[in-house]
């Protein structure tokens, strides 16, 4: 795959820049509806797009001829981009944070519920959790898919303790020992399937 360059760079930047946009423009209907603003029911649609926003930020990035290896490409360029696994995942979960930040004003969605800066510091958490398993499965996008499949199912609805505070940050504070544990076994460079040598 080579070296990262500055085109990787500025496809990244655009990448977050695109996907961004795209998911907050289709949640302007739930924030006027929150806001109790009027506006043409059709445009209800647009909120079932919002989950493809990084999808289609990846197809015009990549091009629809390169496909999924395109994708695949851009998303282990961003997951291992030119730092280390470590520092990567705190910059894209500082990106998925600024992702969600929309929906913290939509009171049909969890976020609302949430201070911003709690569900920021656990998706922060989070995404080198996802970086671990992507590495550690050599690359695959269906088990970090099905891993937050798994933490939207089972955060909210099934764990009464993520709907309090203190609950949140029982939560983040396991997560980061988890975290710990899998930086002292794999190391912050790459979080992957070599486990250090001790």
């Amino acid at each position: 795959m080579g070296e990262h360059t500055k085109k990787d760079t500025i496809n990244l930047i655009l990448y977050f820049i695109i996907a961004i946009a795209f998911s907050t423009i289709c949640w302007i209907p739930g924030i006027l509806k929150t806001r109790g603003l009027s506006y043409p029911g059709y445009l209800n649609f647009f909120s079932y797009l919002t989950t493809f926003g990084p999808l289609i930020a990846a197809l015009i990035l990549t091009s629809m001829n390169e496909g999924k290896k395109g994708i695949k490409i851009l998303l282990k360029k961003a997951w291992n981009w030119k730092f280390n696994a470590l520092i990567s995942s705190l910059i894209l979960g500082v990106f998925w944070a600024i992702w969600n930040i929309p929906l913290h004003f939509i009171n049909t969605t969890v976020q609302y519920h949430i201070p911003i800066y709690e569900f920021s510091a656990v998706t922060i958490v989070v995404a080198i959790l996802y970086t671990w398993i992507y590495n550690g499965t050599g690359g695959s996008l269906s088990a970090v898919i099905l891993f937050h499949w798994m933490g939207n199912l089972f955060g909210g609805p099934l764990f009464v303790y993520y709907n309090t505070t203190l609950g949140r940050w029982i939560f983040f504070f396991l997560q980061l020992i988890l975290i710990l544990v899998i930086i002292k076994n794999y190391g912050y460079k790459k979080l992957g399937k070599e486990k250090v040598k001790v």
